[in-house]
């Protein structure tokens, strides 16, 4: 037996950081882009921006540093606030992990 842990961070303001932010984010560190990791995530570019936008208010951070396209597109890269705020998402989930896989096996499930 297992169980999914599903790990949102939050504040008073909402949602900052889940499992989809980080995929957004990584693929945005990976293209250099909103778009292509919008397309690469399978996720509206649209819902891309809503998720960075709602990141961004909630945490009073700039988390996606863009440039604006002209003929070849804009750029986006993850910010120092963002890289900060996914380490610690990850520490957060990994140590949630080894709780839980602790937790299950103590109690023999």
């Amino acid at each position: 037996m297992d169980a999914l842990l599903k790990i949102r961070l939050t504040n008073e303001n909402g949602v900052i950081f889940g499992p989809g932010t980080l995929m957004l984010f990584d693929a945005i560190e990976r293209t250099g882009s909103v778009k292509a990791a919008a397309e690469d995530t399978g996720m509206s570019y649209s819902k891309a921006w809503t998720i960075i936008r709602d990141a961004e208010r909630n945490t009073g951070m700039r988390l996606v540093e863009r440039s604006n396209g002209g003929k070849d597109g804009g750029t986006a890269s993850i910010t120092e606030d963002g890289q900060r705020l996914i380490e610690r998402y990850i520490a957060i989930r990994d140590e949630l992990e080894r709780a839980k896989d602790e937790i299950i096996g103590r109690l023999g499930c």
